[in-house]
Formats: C-alpha cells, structure tokens, sequence
C-alpha cells in the first residue's frame, strides 16, 4: 500500500508544481474515497469487471465523467507505483506486459477481450501483493 500512497502523493505534488491544481488536498471536506486502500480497491475493480463509467459510477456514488476522471487518475498512479516499486521486475515479462496493458488503457484503448481483462487483474494482483501495495 506504501508505494500506491506515495506514487498518490508524488503526482498530486507535481500536478500542484505545474499549476494544475491550486492547492494540496490536505483539509475540508473528504472525497468519496477517503483512503488510498479505497482508491486501490476502486481502479483494481475497475479492471476486474470492467463495468460502464455509469454502472462504476452508480456503484460507488459518483457520476460517470467523475468515475472516468478517477479511473484515469487512479491509473496513472497504479502505473507509477508499479513502475517505482522495483526498478529491477522491468526485466520480468509479466510486469512488462502489465505496464502495456495499462499503457493501452490509459491511452483509450478500453476495449480488451475478457481474457485479457482477467490475465490483468491477475497480473496486477499478484505484482501488488508481491510488492505490498
């Protein structure tokens, strides 16, 4: 969980660098997704069962263009805890692919086969509890 939580905050800081938000999250009103286990929880279901952004969005309270801002955020920070937890599993094939399937989700390429849905989340699953995200 530390490097999802840490690659959360390294990009909110970069995005607060390059002015693209005014100010840290750090008081007010909390989120819908209060901690970063829910956050993980939500972009993990996401790609598990692959449901619409208005199904995603009825099931945990937001409307469908706020469950595919999330998505895509929580996305890039998935890719870039994956990608900092270990310099060294690049070399490992199964998080190769794992980094281009979520390269090609990222990029709009959200029409996958369900197999292809399922090696993903398995891939992303066991990569995440091998690197105790």
């Amino acid at each position: 969980m530390t490097h999802f939580s840490d690659s959360y905050h390294k990009i909110q800081q970069e995005r607060y660098e390059n002015k693209e938000i005014k100010r840290l999250p750090t008081g007010g009103k909390q989120g819908v997704f209060s901690s970063h286990e829910e956050r993980l929880f939500f972009v993990l279901y996401y790609l598990k069962t692959y449901p619409t952004f208005d199904v995603l969005g009825f099931l945990f309270g937001l409307s469908a263009g706020h469950a595919h801002d999330h998505v895509t955020f929580f996305m890039h920070v998935l890719k870039r805890a994956l990608a900092d937890q270990d310099k060294g599993t690049l070399k490992n094939p199964v998080f190769r692919r794992v980094l281009r399937v979520v390269d090609e989700l990222l990029a709009g390429l959200y029409r996958h086969g369900s197999k292809m849905r399922v090696i993903l989340y398995d891939s992303l699953c066991s990569v995440a509890v091998r690197a105790g995200l």
